[in-house]
C-alpha cells in the first residue's frame, strides 16, 4: 500500500535545479530617524522694495532724478527779491507745513522767466536744497515726449507718480514754452493728449492739496506759454540780469583762482564791472574765459615748450580786448518786454 502511494520519480526533468519559490517583492520601507526634523524648502526671497516694475518709472529715475550736489542761497549771487519771494512761497510752507494749511497753503507751482543765463536753474536746485526736498526731478522735452503714440501721457503719468511716492518733491522743467506752449488749430493730436495729461496732472481731479509736490518751470518766453499753465503757477518771478553788486560778486568769484587773483586789482575789476551792463551770468563767465587765454594766444608757437611758470598772468587789457569780442546776449527790447510781461502777469525778483 506505501509503494503504491508513493510518488513516480520525473525522469524527464532529471539533473535539473529546483525552481525557487515565488516570492511577492517586498516594498522599500524609508526608513527616517524620529528625532530628525522634517526638511521644508527654503522661503522664496522678498522682492526688494526699491524694485522698478514699470518701464516707464524706471526711464524716469534713471533719466530726470537729479542726485547732484546741493546748491544754497549763498551760492545764488544777488537776486534778493527772488530769493524772499521763493522763501515765503515754497521753502518756509514745506518747513512749517502745521502753519501752512487752508488759506495759507503754498502755491504749487512757480514760474521763472527772464533773460538767458540768469541763473533760474541754479535758483531752482536752490529751492530744493533750502526746502529739504527728498527728491529733485528734472525734466525736459526730450525725456518726456516720443515718437511712439502714447507713450508720453504715460511718461508725465509716471514722473508725477513717482512724485507723490517720494515727496515732499520738486519737479523742474527747463524751457517750458517748448513743450506747454499755447494750444491752437495747428497742433498735432499727440502734443495735444500730452498737454491736456500734464496739466490735469499738476491740477485735475485725481489730484490732492494734500500732496506736498512743487511744480517749478523756466522759461525765456512767457509769452507763448499756455492760459491754463499760467493758472496753475500763480506765482510768476521774473529773474533779471545782475546788476551792478551781482556783477562784481560773479566776477570776484570767477577770478578768484589762481593767479588771475593777484593779478587784477580791485580798482580793475570795478572797470570791468561798470563795462558789463546788461551783461548776464552766462555772459561774464564767457568773458572771463576769453581773457584769461589772451596770454596764451601771444605765446604762439612756444605753447608747446614754455614752462608754466613763464606764462604772464592775466591784466585788464585782456578783458579790454575779451570785451570787443564778448556782447551780451540780450538787447534792450528785450528787456522791456519782460518788463512789460511782469507788470501784467507776474512778479520782479529784484
Amino acid at each position: 500500500k506505501q509503494l503504491a502511494q508513493a510518488k513516480r520519480p520525473d525522469h524527464d526533468n532529471y539533473g535539473a535545479r529546483p525552481r525557487p519559490p515565488k516570492v511577492p517583492p517586498r516594498k522599500p520601507v524609508r526608513r527616517t530617524s524620529p528625532q530628525a526634523p522634517r526638511r521644508r524648502s527654503p522661503p522664496p526671497p522678498a522682492a526688494p522694495e526699491n524694485i522698478v516694475r514699470d518701464p516707464f518709472e524706471a526711464r524716469v529715475l534713471q533719466e530726470m532724478l537729479d542726485g547732484s550736489s546741493a546748491v544754497r542761497w549763498a551760492d545764488v549771487a544777488g537776486l534778493e527779491a527772488a530769493k524772499r519771494t521763493l522763501k515765503e512761497a515754497v521753502v518756509l510752507p514745506n518747513l512749517r507745513p502745521d502753519l501752512y494749511r487752508g488759506l495759507r497753503a503754498p502755491p504749487r507751482g512757480v514760474l521763472l522767466f527772464g533773460p538767458p543765463g540768469t541763473g533760474k536753474t541754479f535758483l531752482a536746485k536752490a529751492v530744493a536744497t533750502e526746502s529739504n526736498a527728498k527728491s529733485f526731478f528734472a525734466a525736459s522735452a526730450a525725456s518726456l515726449t516720443s515718437k511712439y503714440v502714447g507713450e508720453s501721457e504715460k511718461m508725465v503719468r509716471a514722473l508725477f507718480r513717482i512724485a507723490r511716492e517720494r515727496q515732499p518733491s520738486v519737479i523742474f522743467l527747463d524751457e517750458v514754452d517748448s513743450l506747454l506752449s499755447a494750444r491752437g488749430d495747428g497742433d498735432q493730436e499727440s502734443s495735444r493728449r500730452m498737454k491736456t495729461e500734464f496739466l490735469v496732472q499738476l491740477d485735475g481731479a485725481g489730484t490732492s492739496r494734500e500732496d506736498r509736490i512743487l511744480f517749478m518751470a523756466a522759461t525765456n518766453r512767457p509769452w507763448d506759454l499756455d492760459d491754463a499753465l499760467l493758472r496753475r503757477v500763480p506765482r510768476r518771478v521774473l529773474i533779471p540780469l545782475p546788476d551792478a553788486t551781482a556783477r562784481r560778486v560773479i566776477l570776484d568769484g570767477l577770478l578768484d583762482r589762481g593767479d588771475v587773483a593777484q593779478s587784477i586789482s580791485s580798482s580793475d575789476r570795478a572797470a570791468i564791472v561798470n563795462a558789463t551792463e546788461n551783461y548776464s551770468a552766462s555772459d561774464l563767465r564767457l568773458l572771463a574765459e576769453d581773457a584769461v587765454q589772451e596770454p596764451l594766444r601771444e605765446l604762439g608757437e612756444r605753447i608747446a615748450s614754455i614752462n608754466i611758470k613763464d606764462v604772464r598772468p592775466c591784466k585788464k587789457t585782456d578783458f579790454a580786448k575779451a570785451l570787443r569780442v564778448i556782447k551780451p546776449s540780450a538787447d534792450a527790447s528785450l528787456l522791456e518786454r519782460y518788463d512789460e510781461w511782469a507788470q501784467k502777469f507776474g512778479t520782479r525778483g529784484n
